[in-house]
């Protein structure tokens, strides 16, 4: 019976995952998905009715999406840096802001048929 030397290296750590990066990556993919359904709405429904139904559908969609992204911070505050931290507010603000205004601006200027 052969004897094995002991290795009395400690293991080599796992990384650690970012959680405001991944947070960050799910926002971005999140937001672009719903705005890409509501655009791709928009583009099926001519006439009034995209401005009556998807003007305040787009609203209401990405304030959901702040709203889901602003909560999820408590989730994410204890996993990461602060200046990750604060990358991740901004952009989970930010983004769906600008989707706002940029679906708006893109639904308006849209024929009606």
């Amino acid at each position: 019976m052969t004897r094995q030397p002991i290795d009395y290296h400690a293991p080599v750590p796992m990384p650690r995952r970012n959680a405001a990066a991944m947070g960050i990556g799910i926002v971005v993919v999140v937001v672009i998905a719903v705005n890409t359904y509501l655009l791709l709405v928009g583009n099926a429904v001519t006439g009034l009715g995209a401005i009556v139904y998807l003007f305040p559908l787009n609203i209401v969609a990405n304030s959901a999406l702040l709203l889901a992204a602003v909560f999820c911070t408590f989730i994410v505050m204890g996993r990461c840096s602060r200046g990750w931290l604060i990358a991740y507010i901004v952009i989970s603000v930010a983004l769906p802001l600008a989707a706002i205004v940029a679906n708006l601006t893109v639904l308006s200027s849209m024929r009606a048929y």
